[in-house]
């Protein structure tokens, strides 16, 4: 099953009136749809006394409509429900108007909140609620919310109770990663149709807490009319890397990776990267490491081969090696190169020239990225494939944009660089984002804040490289690494921990990752999102 498509807000807004003005949904009936879809996450997710108070805080648009509809049907469950509306009801309209008449004939109490010298009401009926269902703004919100509704959202996240955001937390904008003024914090949000950029984008979905995406009749052919912005990565993307080795395998079936990696105290990314790509089921790993570093590399290694090469005092790559790694190139079926081979300039030298020299796949991964920083394209002939995989810090030097605005429109500085610089690039933020060169995107819901950790991203590289080794599409064996890296982590913290989770305990685990992959596939189409970490107060 392949994973949801990301849309943007206004993509949604062509969804809605494509199901209401073309195919003859009414309005009022997805308006029911949404509102319904809304109790049944929360009764699938919180446990509420049998006499409990909800209060609903609704805008005056289709979101506080929404939370109309939620107000009924909690009340129909014999909850006691109130709606606070930020605004007069004789200022609503059209399906929203409806929903708040049958409310109020139902005999639900609705309070008016008109400025801040009614705040007192809504601060009561917070503090008395086990429920607070934020129905204030939806994905249409353009500017900061300011006057009652930057009040009413501020009391909202004072509060202890449980707190479900009605199609997206208030305050958040559907596009950005970002977030610019006050926000609800919730511990559930449920969308409706397909998720928003933000929604899943950190810091801006450190809001949403856990994420339901809600079918709410949108038809699927109208869904197939729009270009998405992006979409959830799923095993689907790398079905092929999951299936069964046949019974007549050899190693040479399966690749021959080069490493180039390691300098004066680093020879353990060396490692750490060869060791992945050998459990992504590489054929044969040769790590390529300065000659004086090499019996240290040997020790750490048994599957692996070395290749000892000439280097600044034995020590540092440099165009010394460049004849034996373009030697040994000739026979490989991809390079990885960067882990932990320092920042001299003698290395960028030798690495610039490499790099337009060989002719296979290219991973670069961590100093690497830090060397071509100053690098003007092209990197390469165009003849290869080049993969990179930075942090933010990384991605902010190969861009020159600072981190918060490189961070703040991820999508779209990403995709100005592969235009640029023709790459696959993986981001890696709490949520990794894979940018393909043709502009594609996937963003990956697997990992956990354990992944926070010295070595962790040498493994990911050596996994990457791996697959790219075995002659995978390269958008395929990248798919597999990101997901299966953070599936790992995610078995992986269930016996270790969060905080105590080594790169090297995620050896072990991506067995049973790509085992889990193959037979849930359904469990990472993105209908159900997890927080990655706890909610901010």
């Amino acid at each position: 099953m392949r994973g949801k498509p990301i849309v943007t807000g206004e993509q949604m807004k062509e969804l809605d009136r494509k199901t209401i003005q073309e195919i003859g949904i009414p309005g009022v009936v997805l308006m029911e749809n949404a509102g319904r879809e809304t109790v049944r996450a929360i009764n699938t997710f919180f446990e509420l006394p049998e006499d409990a108070s909800v209060t609903v805080v609704a805008g005056k648009g289709n979101n506080g409509g929404d939370g109309f509809v939620v107000a009924r049907h909690l009340s129909n469950q014999n909850f006691n429900v109130v709606v606070v509306l930020l605004g007069r009801q004789s200022e609503l309209k059209g399906d929203a108007k409806i929903n708040a008449e049958i409310a109020v004939k139902m005999g639900i109490p609705v309070y008016e909140l008109l400025d801040d010298g009614d705040l007192a009401v809504l601060e009561v009926e917070l503090e008395n609620a086990d429920l607070i269902v934020d129905s204030i703004f939806g994905t249409g919100l353009t500017k900061p919310p300011s006057g009652i509704y930057a009040s009413a959202i501020n009391a909202i996240n004072t509060v202890q109770a449980l707190t479900v955001s009605v199609d997206i937390p208030s305050g958040i904008f559907a596009d950005a990663s970002v977030v610019d003024g006050p926000a609800v914090y919730a511990d559930l949000t449920v969308t409706f149709g397909l998720p928003k950029p933000s929604l899943l984008l950190y810091p801006a979905a450190g809001h949403t807490g856990q994420l339901v995406v809600a079918d709410i009749s949108i038809p699927p052919d109208v869904i197939h009319d729009i270009e998405p912005a992006g979409r959830i990565l799923s095993p689907c993307d790398f079905h092929n890397i999951l299936r069964t080795r046949p019974p007549n395998s050899h190693k040479g079936m399966y690749g021959h990776l080069l490493i180039v990696a390691g300098s004066p105290g680093k020879t353990g990314a060396a490692a750490l990267a060869a060791e992945a790509a050998l459990r992504a089921g590489t054929g044969l790993v040769t790590v390529a490491i300065p000659e004086s570093l090499n019996s240290i590399l040997e020790v750490k290694l048994t599957e692996a081969m070395t290749l000892p090469v000439k280097g600044i005092d034995g020590n540092i790559f440099g165009m010394e090696s460049f004849d034996v790694i373009v030697e040994s190139a000739k026979s490989k079926t991809a390079l990885l190169i960067g882990p932990g081979i320092g920042l001299h300039s003698e290395t960028q030298k030798f690495m610039r020239t490499l790099l337009k020299t060989v002719r296979i796949p290219i991973i670069i991964d961590a100093d690497g990225l830090t060397l071509m920083a100053e690098q003007e394209p092209p990197w390469s002939d165009g003849e290869q494939s080049i993969i990179l995989t930075p942090h933010p810090g990384e991605m902010s030097r190969l861009t020159g944009i600072n981190i918060p605005q490189m961070l703040s429109d991820q999508i779209s500085v990403l995709k100005q660089f592969t235009q640029r610089i023709p790459s696959h690039v993986i981001l890696k933020t709490a949520r990794t984002i894979i940018m393909n060169q043709d502009g594609s995107w996937l963003l990956n819901i697997t990992g956990n804040p354990g992944l926070a950790s010295g070595g962790t991203g040498d493994v990911l590289a050596g996994l990457v490289s791996g697959f790219v080794a075995q002659k995978f599409a390269v958008e395929e064996a990248v798919a597999a690494a990101v997901f299966l890296h953070g599936l790992a982590a995610d078995i992986a913290i269930k016996d270790i921990g969060v905080d105590a989770l080594l790169a090297s305990d995620l050896l072990s685990y991506l067995n049973d990752a790509r085992q889990f992959a193959l037979e849930n596939p359904e469990v990472f189409d993105g209908a159900l999102v997890p927080p990655l970490q706890p909610l901010s107060e």
